[in-house]
């Protein structure tokens, strides 16, 4: 207890700061806990292990996770050129289109595309802004 105590960054920090440094470690070691997940079927696009995915987003980028909790792609938002979303079908499901720069598309479908895409969209524009 002595050693903690006399630690410079103990002495020096509040315990608001504490709590702040512990939680970006947490996010940057273990961001797959602090991503939105959506379940997603995919319809075209690069082939991956499985069709029904869940698209997990975070800080890092766009991840396909399969129901194991594999991941079988990832795409860093640099990667990213366009996202939309079109309804087809019914009102409830729509249609994900997520266009990469290296021309890989891949089209989703699912029933919260367009959270997906004002989602990563706000996180393209935030990265825009910050460079």
């Amino acid at each position: 207890m002595a050693t903690f105590a006399s630690n410079k960054y103990v002495k020096s920090g509040t315990p608001k700061q504490a709590m702040e440094d512990i939680c970006l470690f947490a996010q940057l070691s273990w961001s797959m806990y602090f991503s939105r997940y959506f379940e997603a079927v995919r319809m075209a696009g690069p082939q991956l292990l499985t069709d029904n995915v869940v698209i997990a987003i975070n800080s890092n980028g766009v991840y396909y996770v399969d129901e194991t909790e594999q991941v079988l792609a990832e795409l860093a938002y640099a990667e990213l050129s366009q996202v939309t979303c079109v309804t087809v079908e019914s009102p409830n499901i729509s249609e994900l289109h997520i266009e990469t720069v290296q021309k890989q598309d891949f089209t989703f479908k699912c029933y919260e595309a367009a959270d997906i895409v004002e989602l990563i969209n706000f996180m393209l524009k935030n990265l825009k802004e910050r460079s």
